[in-house]
């Protein structure tokens, strides 16, 4: 099971995109995803992470190939540069990059910014 703090998220989303596409930012960025509980009436968070099946399944249930596969290191932001106009240089664009530590990141994880 993971941490707290593997759990959380800090970083920037765009106040002026509908609420509904910074929380699949969101998801996205911490690997996880978004659902709605019909019996519940709410929504919540499911998170991707490796668990145990309740369910037996023996070779006679499966019909076809089955296929594995994970989300790769490319496909995740672990970085975020944002660009916003600077009022004392006359609405110049200035640039900030953040990064998340080494020791967070994977082995061999390369550099991948979310540009905003």
């Amino acid at each position: 099971m993971p941490t707290l703090n593997a759990l959380q998220i800090n970083g920037v989303v765009r106040t002026s995109e509908p609420v509904w596409s910074n929380l699949e930012r969101l998801a996205e960025a911490s690997t996880s995803w978004f659902t709605y509980n019909t019996h519940a009436g709410v929504y919540s968070w499911v998170i991707n992470e490796a668990g145990n099946s309740v369910a037996a399944i023996t070779e006679a249930d499966i019909i076809g190939p089955i296929q594995i596969s994970g989300s790769g290191l490319t496909n995740l932001y672990n970085a975020v540069e944002v660009e916003y106009p600077r009022n004392d240089m006359n609405d110049q664009p200035h640039y900030v990059t953040l990064n998340l530590p080494d020791c967070v990141r994977n082995p061999f994880e390369p550099v991948n910014p979310l540009m905003i």
